[in-house]
C-alpha cells in the first residue's frame, strides 16, 4: 500500500524500514483492526515526513 497523503484510516505502530522515497510503517487498519505496510513517501520537495 502507498500513502501519498494524510489518512485517518490507518494507525501508525511503528515505522519500519526507510528509503531514498520514504518511509515503510507498520500501520493497523481503524476500521478492521488488520495489520498492514504503508509506504508512506516523500513529499515533493524531498523532505522526510
Amino acid at each position: 500500500m502507498l500513502l501519498l497523503r494524510v489518512s485517518t484510516q490507518y494507525t501508525i505502530i511503528e515505522f519500519i524500514g526507510e528509503g531514498c522515497f520514504g518511509k515503510v510503517a507498520k500501520c493497523q487498519v481503524n476500521s478492521t483492526s488488520e495489520l498492514v505496510a504503508v509506504k508512506i513517501m516523500k513529499d515533493t520537495f524531498g523532505n522526510h515526513l
